[in-house]
């Protein structure tokens, strides 16, 4: 092992969080390019950066992660028919491995559970969440952004479905359609 001094630890620590958060940060859609879909998994992303970069990183903290691992099954086993974001990962295959290994890792506690909470087994799942779920979310904007001449708005809502308008009547403080 590496005997490192405490700067050096931390000016690679900082480097290492500036990396993955500008990762997530060049992913984010623009404000025009937000979806649903998209909303959910830069919730996802968010929950995971800050369970990856408490300093208090506990192995309970951890827990906050079921949310961005149920939402990789979801986007994974949810919809076999929407392969958007497995092309970009070069198949199907490499979906069910990368949905394997964050769900796998962790349980190597079972067997050795000093010697995998030692080597990341929690913080290695949670690393991949944020690169797999990045790709999602690229591959998600870039969908809604080619078929942005139907839609309109933040939430793309179609502009022939007639979305009511609401409007207050003047004086009166009560909403009218």
């Amino acid at each position: 092992m590496a005997s490192l001094g405490f700067r050096t630890v931390t000016v690679i620590t900082l480097g290492a969080m500036l990396s993955l958060s500008l990762f997530v940060l060049a992913m984010m859609p623009p404000e025009s390019g937000r979806t649903r879909e998209t909303d959910a998994i830069e919730f996802a992303l968010v929950t995971l950066l800050t369970v990856i970069f408490s300093p208090l990183s506990f192995n309970y903290a951890y827990v906050w992660t079921m949310y961005p691992t149920a939402l990789a099954v979801h986007r994974v086993l949810g919809d076999p028919s929407d392969p958007r974001w497995w092309s970009r990962l070069r198949g199907r295959r490499v979906a069910g491995v990368w949905l394997a290994a964050i769900i796998l890792i962790p349980a190597t506690a079972i067997f050795a559970p000093r010697g995998s909470q030692a080597l990341g087994n929690l913080f290695f799942p949670a690393f991949l969440l944020v690169l797999g779920l990045g790709a999602m979310l690229r591959t998600e904007w870039r969908a809604a952004r080619s078929t942005a001449g139907t839609l309109a708005g933040p939430y793309h809502e179609r502009a022939d479905q007639g979305a009511s308008r609401m409007t207050v009547a003047p004086g009166t403080g009560s909403h009218q359609d």
